[in-house]
């Protein structure tokens, strides 16, 4: 981020937060080792990345950090399970965030995909002999609803969307007011 802050002259509008790896199969068949390491992909590396970030979004007005959780940040999915949590994780960043930054003036919002078509499908681990690999996960991935198969495009425009909108349910509106505060 210091070469990106240079060639910006420290600014830094929309800071996509996105990390994640994913190891299949029941979580007694996930090596231990795996699983510690999609915590800290998933879950360390976005909390990272915001600590990295923060300077820079504090000095750019009306700026924004778009974390990715993921559709299994709505209810734990079974042989994901490390990999939910995760997500539940990013999701619980975000929403504590983004009422925290707002008094720096810095915008939090997530996105919980679905399945994005991209090369982690197929190189996700199978432990547990599950039908989970990348073929069969575009085959079987609904066609709507909040695990459907999705472009990864369609995810840009939602952060480019988010970006754009500056509005603020009310009642976050007030809960920030009071954070800002008590501050």
């Amino acid at each position: 981020l210091r070469s990106f802050a240079r060639a910006t002259s420290g600014r830094l509008d929309l800071f996509h937060n996105n990390a994640g790896i994913a190891h299949s199969g029941f979580f007694e068949d996930v090596p231990q080792p795996a699983a510690r390491r999609i915590i800290e992909v998933n879950f360390v590396g976005v909390v990272n990345g915001a600590y990295a970030a923060l300077d820079l979004l504090r000095a750019t007005p009306n700026s924004l950090c778009f974390n990715t959780a993921s559709s299994s940040a709505i209810f734990g999915v079974p042989r994901l399970a490390v990999y939910s949590a995760t997500k539940f994780a990013v999701k619980g960043l975000t929403e504590a965030l983004s009422v925290e930054f707002a008094r720096h003036g810095v915008r939090v919002a997530d996105a919980l995909p679905g399945l994005i078509d991209t090369p982690l499908l197929d190189s996700t681990p199978n432990h547990s002999g599950s039908a989970t690999d990348g073929i069969l996960a575009r085959d079987r991935a609904p066609a709507e609803g909040p695990f459907r198969l999705i472009a990864a495009r369609e995810v840009a425009e939602v952060v480019w969307s988010a970006y754009h909108d500056e509005s603020r349910p009310e009642a976050l509106r007030e809960m920030i007011a009071g954070v800002a505060s008590d501050v």
